[in-house]
């Protein structure tokens, strides 16, 4: 069962990769546009299908996102028949076979230390706190209900589920069809190689050098903030890359205006995944009115994406604004709407409020979590300064950085709060991705000059990646593997692309064998992934996660699992077989109890009890009820079940 699973999703995904390239090339796309554009319309025709089905409880269904996938791709098919992957993997064969012998062997080189470190995920997952408590949970809920979209409960103190949650949607379509809380691993590395994809078309269609621009896209993807991002399905990175690809097909719809309805989709995308993304999408779509302003006849295709972007990823704060009055909301409440919650209010605090305090209590954590990323950033900043030609474009791109920048220190949570324990402005370096990728613009914009500047430029942006690497080799949070390891994995690509001078053709057999062999791996990704994830030493939760995944009982049935304060995603079981439930905050004691007698009830005491809204369950489980026990206690979970 667990491999139909995972070749429905190998198969759905197919699918609409195949609607998504017919219609990629509808727009006029072409060699490396076309797997860029496509990526867009891909995840919105998942998250519209996915929004579609839960209208009547069927959000969750393998069967039928699978087959509404398969449906938008026969669709396609009919309007543009042809070989399924025909489109892209010509133009990959073809790429591939123009590239020179150390042009194979580098990208050989990269991408084995890129499936090296894919294969080391996989083997120590570590979800991270996020993912671990409300990013998956959130995904797992609505495809246990049936209803994507709808309104969660997954903390009590934090109404995360008026977050902008189209991450949280495409990763359920993912997870629903596979069965599986592992396949979630895949998505953020696919955000990962769509930012580079994005990045290296949108920096080539603005001119930038060659060398620095690979450069400048590695020094970004490297950095802490964004490689700890890999081991789960978080939302920085995959929100930087749909931004990315928004700008990359804005740059490429100078010679293709059609390419701006690919666009609209991805800044929609970005900032339904995370509001970091908002201000850098105004100033595209700004750019694009003007610059395609004569361009009447774009209006209904851009109308069109307009809509779809709205449902997929608009639609969050068109809700925040009916509910609560304010399109932000939790995170900034309106004079005419809801106020932000109390809890929330008492760290919210920006860096341009306390920057004495913030870099006096950050300042190390800040240096390596950013790494390299300082770097790129201030060589980013004064670009304009390396007198390019032409220098308006790396002006602008400087500037954007710069309002990134002063966007980031103006946002909540990155100010040091009152109470130390409450201080989330050490781990909010992450929001500065998307200034990053500003910056890489402009370095790379900048380099296009004498020899000398771009060999400087080099060497910079190649020690970047060389801090970046050893300091998340360093993180509390493990996320990347030892530098033997990536050596390794390279030399293994390197010898592949020795010997591959050109891509096969990629037939209808070829094309079934490579899908059973892709669902075999998301099987043998998906075996045990709970036990797994009990073993990450750097997680509170490791210790009940592993006893969880060590029980006979949980393996093999499919009792609840419910929850106080907050959720732990692996505890739904490998295969989802365990419905996951938050307790109340005021649950009355007699349904609490009953909650320990149909099966467990998972209680955490963590740091910022004390200061947390109490909830009722603690204190009434402290004896618990006839037919139910303590079956588990550390020193940061108890579990009572019977």
């Amino acid at each position: 069962m667990a491999f139909l699973h995972a070749l429905a999703l190998v198969v759905a995904a197919t699918a609409l990769a195949g609607a998504a390239a017919r219609g990629a090339r509808a727009l006029g796309a072409r060699g490396l546009e076309l797997a860029v554009a496509a990526a867009p319309l891909a995840a919105t025709l998942a998250g519209l299908e996915a929004l579609a089905l839960g209208l009547v409880g069927l959000g969750g269904s393998p069967v039928a996102l699978t087959v509404a996938a398969l449906l938008t791709g026969l669709i396609a098919w009919r309007r543009s028949p042809g070989p399924l992957a025909a489109p892209a993997w010509r133009a990959l064969a073809g790429a591939w076979g123009g590239l020179g012998r150390p042009a194979r062997l580098l990208l050989g080189a990269l991408a084995g230390a890129a499936l090296a470190w894919l294969a080391w995920i996989a083997r120590h997952p570590g979800l991270g706190i996020d993912p671990l408590t409300y990013h998956l949970p959130e995904s797992i809920l609505w495809i246990q209900q049936g209803h994507p979209g709808s309104v969660e409960t997954l903390q009590y103190d934090f109404p995360q589920g008026y977050y902008p949650v189209t991450n949280e949607l495409i990763v359920g379509w993912v997870v629903a069809i596979a069965r599986s809380s592992a396949a979630s691993l895949a998505w953020t590395p696919a955000a990962a190689l769509l930012a580079v994809l994005a990045g290296w078309l949108g920096l080539r269609r603005l001119a930038g050098d060659r060398l620095v621009s690979a450069l400048a896209i590695a020094a970004v993807l490297l950095s802490p903030i964004a490689a700890s991002q890999l081991i789960g399905p978080h939302t920085d990175l995959p929100a930087a890359a749909w931004l990315w690809t928004a700008a990359a097909l804005v740059a490429a719809a100078e010679r293709r205006p059609r390419l701006l309805a690919a666009a609209v989709l991805a800044a929609a995308l970005a900032v339904g995944t995370k509001t970091t993304t908002a201000p850098f999408s105004v100033l595209l779509g700004v750019y694009a009115v003007w610059r395609h302003r004569r361009a009447r006849a774009l209006a209904p295709l851009l109308g069109a994406a307009a809509a779809a972007g709205v449902a997929v990823g608009g639609v969050w704060y068109l809700r925040n604004l009916i509910v609560h009055g304010s399109p932000l909301y939790p995170f900034k409440g309106t004079p005419f709407g809801d106020p932000a919650p109390p809890f929330m209010r008492r760290f919210d605090m920006s860096f341009l409020d306390r920057p004495r305090l913030t870099l006096a209590r950050n300042a190390d954590s800040d240096r390596r979590t950013l790494a390299g990323g300082l770097i790129l950033l201030a060589l980013g900043l004064l670009a304009p300064l390396a007198r390019p030609r032409p220098r308006g474009r790396t002006l602008v791109a400087a500037a954007v950085a710069l309002a990134g920048l002063l966007s980031w220190a103006a946002a909540p949570f990155t100010g040091a709060a009152d109470d130390p324990i409450l201080d989330l402005s050490a781990t909010t370096t992450r929001y500065l991705l998307p200034t990053l990728g500003a910056a890489a613009v402009a370095l790379a914009l900048a380099a296009t000059g004498a020899r000398r500047l771009r060999i400087a430029v080099a060497l910079a942006l190649v020690a970047a990646c060389a801090w970046s690497i050893r300091e998340t080799q360093h993180l509390d949070l493990v996320a990347m593997p030892s530098t033997a390891t990536l050596l390794a994995g390279a030399a293994l690509g390197a010898a592949v692309a020795a010997v591959l001078r050109r891509l096969p053709d990629l037939g209808l057999a070829a094309a079934a064998v490579a899908a059973v062999l892709a669902a075999l791996a998301l099987v043998g990704v998906g075996h045990g992934f709970a036990r797994r994830q009990g073993a990450a030493p750097w997680l509170r939760s490791k210790g009940v996660v592993g006893w969880a995944a060590a029980q006979p009982a949980w393996r093999d049935s499919a009792f609840p699992v419910a929850f106080a304060p907050q959720m732990l995603a692996p505890l739904a079981g490998d295969r989802l077989q365990h419905r996951i439930a938050l307790v109340g905050a005021a649950e009355p004691c007699p349904a609490v109890r009953a909650r320990a007698l149909r099966g467990w009830v998972v209680l955490g005491t963590f740091p910022l009890e004390n200061r947390r809204a109490p909830f009722t369950a603690r204190r009434c489980l402290a004896t618990p009820p006839p037919g139910a026990a303590v079956l588990y206690r550390d020193e940061s979970f108890t579990v009572i079940g019977p």
